[in-house]
Parts: structure tokens; sequence; C-alpha cells
């Protein structure tokens, strides 16, 4: 039979010169209770690596059998109700921005009623390689809440539901008394 036990230092004890020694302090039922602790663990550990491999799998199975029908048409800015001369402003502007060293590389998607109409590259990637932006560049970017929330805004906006004049206390009441210091 195992039998289990701790280690744990003497704590001090009036006359005792023993203190900060280790001693071992019997522990009857540890070995059962570490055993079942260890099954949990293993078992836990085991389904979070199935949930991996599945995740994988998902993925790889995804991208190399999934139909591209999620994908958005593209088509000519006129055909959804879009100047295409205004939209070259997009380019003009995006290569202003370049220019100044403000940005170095960018990708603008517009798209209109389901379909793209500009999909534009500009600037480099990595300014060091001199390798140009690409159409399937990957960015890091770190903070997307303006971005999100901008295009939600533009999305009820389009939808009807929310003017970009209307006042905040219309959808925000406490706003309503809000006054401005000077």
């Amino acid at each position: 039979m195992e039998r289990w036990a701790l280690m744990r230092r003497i704590p001090k004890r009036n006359g005792n010169g023993n203190h900060g020694k280790l001693e071992v302090v019997p522990w009857p039922g540890l070995s059962k209770r570490l055993l079942s602790l260890a099954h949990r663990l293993r078992s836990e550990t085991m389904k979070a690596q199935i949930f991996s491999v599945f995740l994988v799998l998902a993925f790889v199975f995804g991208a190399l059998f999934g139909e591209p029908s999620g994908l958005l048409e593209r088509v000519k800015p006129e055909e959804a109700g879009m100047d295409s001369r205004k939209l070259l402003l997009v380019d003009q502007k995006m290569g202003e921005l370049i220019e100044r060293d403000r940005l170095s590389g960018g990708i603008v998607v517009v798209a209109r009623k389901g379909r793209v109409v500009h999909f534009g590259t500009y600037g480099l990637r990595d300014r060091e390689a001199g390798l140009p932006v690409e159409k399937d560049t990957i960015f890091r970017i770190y903070s997307m809440t303006k971005a999100i929330t901008s295009v939600a805004a533009l999305m009820l906006e389009e939808e009807g539901k929310l003017g970009l004049e209307d006042p905040l206390s219309e959808f925000f009441p406490s706003l309503k008394k809000m006054k401005v210091w000077k």
C-alpha cells in the first residue's frame, strides 16, 4: 500500500531548537485525492486537445473546400449608384497620406448594396524590404472600436434608423441636460 505524506517546516516552539527544519507529516488518503485530481486534469486536457484538433480541421477544410460564395461581387461604381469620379478622390487622398508619411500603406474597399465598387491598395506593407501592399495583405490592427462603431452607425443611417444629424439626447436621454462649461 502506498503512503503519501507532506513535508512542512517545523514551527518555532518554546525551547525546541528544531524550528525551520523540515518534518514529514503523514496524510492518509492523499494518494486517492491526487489520483482523482490527475484524472480530472487529464480528461480536461484531452477535451481541450480534441477541441483544438477539431478547430484546426474545420479551418483547413473550410479553406480547402469552402465555397467562395461569401465573397462580394465586384461591379462598376455606376451599377451600384456611385460616382467613379468621386471614388478617384479616395485614391488621391490615400496617395497624399502616403506621400506625407502619414501612412506606410493600406487597403480601401468600398461596397454598396452588397457589391464592391472600389478596391484599392496603396503604399508599402514592409518599408525595409520595399514590398508593396497587395490585395491579400494581412494587417495587424490594434484597436478597431472606432472603426466598427463608425461602420455600424453608417449602416444604421443607410437603413434609415439613424440620422447623422440627430442629437445624441434622442438616443441617450441622460445627455439632454448636459451643458458645456466655459
